[in-house]
């Protein structure tokens, strides 16, 4: 997003959202296609570098239930450590059903609030969906 309100700052966009869609997005001008590396090859950096590898705000990938667990445990073989149950994407049923879900599995847990500065409307730093803190015990379960 920062590229984006440049370029409307800049006057080449009136929009951010224009600024995505005519430079910055697939078929824009100035995209420029990635390739990224494999799940595992990523988990295996972040090990080697002494971190966890978390699966990030699970709701947002449209997965109903059956699938959801399909992925993690499909993603535990290849190095997934947690699972972020707290997200503002996430309302507390489904967290705590992640939350089920990563105790079945020996799973840590993570949160997040995707805070990314004052743009973020409705988004506070250490809060999830429906205003649920990110209770520092998370940290516990890191460990």
């Amino acid at each position: 997003m920062n590229f984006a309100r440049t370029l409307v700052k800049k006057g080449y966009a009136s929009t951010e959202w224009e600024a995505l869609t005519k430079y910055l997005h697939k078929g824009g001008s100035a995209y420029v296609e990635c390739s990224y590396p494999s799940f595992s090859v990523v988990a295996q950096k972040i090990h080697d570098a002494g971190g966890i590898v978390s699966l990030a705000h699970p709701a947002e990938y449209g997965l109903n239930d059956n699938e959801t667990k399909i992925l993690i445990k499909n993603l535990m073989d290849y190095g997934l450590d947690a699972i972020e149950i707290i997200h503002p994407s996430q309302d507390s049923i489904y967290s705590k059903k992640l939350q089920d879900i990563a105790i079945k599995n020996n799973l840590s847990f993570t949160g997040g609030s995707d805070f990314h500065g004052n743009n973020d409307n409705g988004i506070d730093l250490g809060m999830g969906g429906e205003n649920m803190m990110i209770p520092e015990s998370i940290l516990a379960t890191l460990f």
